[in-house]
């Protein structure tokens, strides 16, 4: 069943939060496929040698395909070219076009100055809002790349113009190595632009095969 766009399960979150369409969840309580993609991310996250900011992803497909990155080096100043999310995305999508089907986006990320995996603090009940719980979130180029790759809110199949069910995979954000925010990649990014014209394979010019909602 699902209520606000968030799956409820058997063993449920430690809190809903109620400025955002999120939840706190215990790690252990997650269903397996979760809670592997939250310990993955954690791993990722322990190799990243970047000087900003430490950052591991885990993608994973609806075929169960998965894919762990950690973000690359930069100069400090630099920015961040290399996301550890984009690169998860970006490989995941080269394996296959079954691929295509995103389902979980795991990050765990920190401030070189901060440890994540040594964080021993767990949060209860008195967590009432996402601003009351420290944690990393996705950043909007994330969004954008996650949004794009998965199909999320597009309402035509670029590839045969017939309406589908928009996606919204399930989006998970480290706290501590016992804790995730959980929350769907709509609730994040609830009006994203929608490249629904362009195809995943190159645009096919004949006229009769264009996206039907432009009208041209």
């Amino acid at each position: 069943m699902k209520e606000g766009g968030i799956e409820r399960r058997e063993k449920g979150p430690v809190v809903r939060f109620k400025d955002v369409a999120a939840e706190l969840w215990n790690i252990a309580d997650l269903n397996e496929e979760e809670k592997v993609a939250a310990l993955d991310a954690i791993e990722a996250y322990k190799r990243s040698q970047n000087r900003e900011f430490l950052a591991g992803a885990v993608a994973v497909a609806e075929n169960g395909d998965k894919v762990a990155m950690h973000n690359e080096n930069s100069e400090p100043g630099k920015g961040q070219e290399g996301h550890a999310e984009m690169l998860a995305l970006a490989s995941l999508y080269s394996m296959r076009p079954s691929a295509r089907n995103l389902k979980i986006l795991a990050l765990a990320g920190s401030f070189p100055t901060e440890n994540l995996t040594a964080r021993t603090d767990v949060y209860g009940k008195e967590a009432k809002t996402s601003r009351d719980v420290h944690f990393h979130r996705v950043c909007g180029r994330c969004l954008k790349r996650a949004s794009d790759y998965s199909g999320n809110d597009v309402p035509y199949s670029a590839e045969t113009g017939k309406k589908v069910n928009p996606k919204s995979p399930t989006v998970l954000m480290v706290v501590s190595p016992k804790q995730v925010v959980r929350t769907t990649l709509r609730a994040l990014y609830p009006l994203p632009h929608t490249p629904h014209q362009m195809k995943t394979t190159p645009w096919d010019l004949d006229k009769e095969k264009r996206y039907p909602i432009t009208g041209k």
